[in-house]
Parts: structure tokens; sequence; C-alpha cells
């Protein structure tokens, strides 16, 4: 998986709980890992083992290219104490 992908509202794990997740810091959020993510359209298009989904793109936080599949590099959430928990 190459891309992790931030996206607003808690439903999108209501759609699908084995592709989409709680966000570990927010509980108003949902986040997926996906193959490939193109925004260049007014439909965003994540690609999940095959599975195409289209998102909206205004649902859409953050998507990032994970470089090392085991760690975010450069991106981190500040926690609700204030310190940077990955």
């Amino acid at each position: 998986m190459a891309w992790l992908v931030i996206l607003h509202g808690a439903y999108w794990r209501n759609v699908s709980h084995d592709v989409f997740s709680e966000h570990p810091k927010e509980d108003d959020w949902s986040q997926l890992m996906c193959d490939t993510f193109d925004a260049s359209e007014g439909m965003c298009e994540a690609e999940v083992d095959g599975l195409k989904i289209l998102i909206p793109r205004n649902t859409v936080i953050a998507a990032v290219n994970l470089q090392d599949r085991e760690q975010a590099k450069g991106f981190a959430l500040p926690g609700r104490d204030g310190n940077v928990h990955r």
C-alpha cells in the first residue's frame, strides 16, 4: 500500500469496515490505505486490491504518499496532549 488517505466523516466505516478504518487520533475521521490515489478530478479515485473507489474531493483531509511503508516520514499529527504522535 502506497497511500494513506484521511477522510472527514466516521460514516465511511459504515460503507466498508474492511476498507475504511477509524483514525487513531480523531473519532470523526476515517482513513484508508490504498495502492493508488488520484485527486486530479472532482471525484478522487483510490484503488485497494484492484477495487476502485470514488471519493468526493471535499471529504479528503490529507493524502500522503508513503515512501517508507513502515513509517510515514515527515507526516505526524499532534496528539490531544500537544505532543507529536506517529
